[in-house]
């Protein structure tokens, strides 16, 4: 059993400002006020500090910052896996959700390969023990990159638990956001590194095989998404 004392508790309702509070096996067994009296001599006293719940980051990209913090600077996954839960610890964040993204991105570094090398870390991290933090996987899948898709099926093979949150983003050209060619444009030319001095040919080139290549992805993981929401599985959206 441990107890807390004189923390400024914030509860779902209400915030005790002179609060105890009693834990025993890892659960909270009583949140009430710190009467004189009723504090026990082992009692830890917070002197005022802030208690309340671990926080959930449901999508957290900190990780792959941490991973590579310049673009000519990579560190090992499973050292910066380690390095990271460190800072969301300190945050006061218990729980977090790894943007995992299952695409190729010339200038984040993205490849699918390193999407799987990522997972795996995770997944050695949150059977060894020592996580200081829940690991979870928000799975990122691109509609344009139909080898993140198959990547993406091999790694949810099985029945992993937890269960997978997946998010399907579809960005096709000519729709929401990017129905106007222009702004696809300049979007590609901050995200993708690609030069605004490129031949306009190749840009009306270009404009159409990424449309096709969403189309492929949202018919090739159509089928796919509906059974895993059929399953219980999270599976989302997201548009432009």
């Amino acid at each position: 059993m441990k107890v807390l004392a004189h923390a400024k508790a914030v509860l779902p309702d209400r915030v005790v400002d002179d609060a105890l509070v009693v834990t025993e096996g890892g659960l909270i067994t009583h949140v009430g006020e710190a009467r004189p009296g009723a504090v026990p001599a082992e009692a830890v006293d917070l002197r005022g500090a802030l208690l309340l719940p671990g926080l959930v980051d449901t999508h957290s990209d900190g990780l792959e910052t941490e991973l590579r913090p310049r673009p000519s600077a990579e560190f090992e996954v499973g050292f910066a896996v380690s390095s990271f839960e460190g800072r969301v610890r300190a945050a006061g964040i218990t729980t977090v959700f790894h943007g995992v993204a299952f695409e190729s991105h010339n200038r984040k570094g993205r490849t699918v390969d390193r999407a799987r090398r990522i997972d795996a870390a995770l997944r050695e991290r949150s059977a060894s023990g020592h996580a200081l933090v829940d690991h979870r996987v928000l799975y990122r899948l691109d509609a344009r990159d139909p080898e993140g898709l198959a990547a993406l099926e091999s790694c949810l093979s099985g029945t992993p638990v937890p269960p997978p949150l997946v998010s399907f983003e579809d960005h096709t050209p000519g729709q929401g956001q990017y129905r106007d060619s222009a702004v696809y444009r300049r979007w590609l030319e901050g995200t993708e590194g690609i030069s605004p001095r490129r031949p306009s040919g190749g840009w009306r080139r270009w404009w159409p095989s990424a449309t096709r290549a969403s189309g492929t992805g949202r018919s090739r993981s159509g089928g796919w998404r509906s059974w895993r929401r059929g399953d219980g599985r999270g599976c989302s959206r997201t548009t432009p």
